[in-house]
């Protein structure tokens, strides 16, 4: 299916995004990672565009919306997504997100709830979850080292990791040669200064937790199983066969497991 292309003009960035599937539909609004762009859910598009209105986007500073001429935070990409959200008339929606798309969805469900019915993360850290000191640690320190990283080793060494099929980690160093280095740096940091530990606190809708069988990038493993027990509609799965991107490695597992965690929590349906 060929998606609908629109563009909407925010502070100092132009934010590209892309409409498919029946226009009653349920709305599904999928978010990419870090240094990457709407291409990252090219395996869903066929999936769910037969029955849902699906939302993909290019978050300021990445893809089609370069260039961001202001600091990027995650505050205020969030806040350009839900004035998409306004401008198509969608009041609430599942968000799906991957790496830092997923943090990107955590902060519209903790600042507006009212606005998610479903959270699917893929591959991303619990904005929300208790931080040991050494994850502390190594999350200052990361943002320490960022700035006098050389480009072209971060974006080797992130194409390497993120996954297992040569293709996939093609697109990615194609895509994250796309922005500046200053920019993957100030991602990279306001993803971490995103972690924001609140003891007492649950997410409250249907939540589906994945990340990939090799998945090296974070603390996926240990904290999504925590991260399970603490919310009470939540449930995490390991995707076979598959690193970071695992949309990617294994599109087939992936999109049957969020189809069936839609239709299980009665998110197939437009009222959601």
């Amino acid at each position: 299916m060929t998606l609908r292309h629109r563009t909407l003009q925010r502070a100092d960035c132009e934010i590209h995004y892309w409409i498919g599937g029946p226009d009653d539909g349920p709305p599904i609004v999928f978010t990419h990672g870090a240094t990457l762009d709407h291409r990252t859910w090219e395996p869903q598009i066929e999936a769910f565009t037969a029955r849902y209105r699906i939302l993909l986007w290019d978050v300021r500073g990445h893809g089609r919306s370069i260039p961001n001429r202001v600091p990027w935070t995650l505050r205020e990409a969030a806040d350009d997504l839900l004035a998409i959200l306004d401008r198509e008339d969608i009041e609430r929606t599942v968000l799906v997100g991957q790496s830092m798309g997923g943090n990107l969805s955590q902060e519209i469900v903790y600042h507006h709830p009212g606005r998610a019915s479903g959270l699917v993360a893929l591959g991303c850290a619990g904005n929300t979850l208790p931080l040991s000191r050494r994850e502390r640690l190594q999350a200052r320190a990361v943002v320490r080292m960022l700035p006098w990283y050389p480009r072209k080793t971060l974006i080797r060494q992130e194409a390497r990791a993120s996954a297992r099929d040569p293709q996939v980690r093609e697109y990615v160093r194609e895509a994250a040669s796309r922005m500046a280095h200053r920019d993957m740096v100030a991602v990279m940091a306001s993803l971490v200064g995103a972690l924001h530990p609140e003891p007492g606190y649950r997410i409250e809708i249907p939540e589906l937790l994945l990340h990939g069988e090799h998945d090296r990038l974070g603390n996926f493993r240990t904290a999504m199983p925590v991260w399970e027990r603490r919310d009470p509609l939540a449930r995490h799965l390991v995707v076979p066969d598959a690193a970071h991107l695992a949309n990617q490695d294994n599109p087939d597992f992936f999109n049957d497991a969020v189809l069936s965690f839609l239709a299980e929590h009665g998110l197939d349906s437009p009222k959601g």
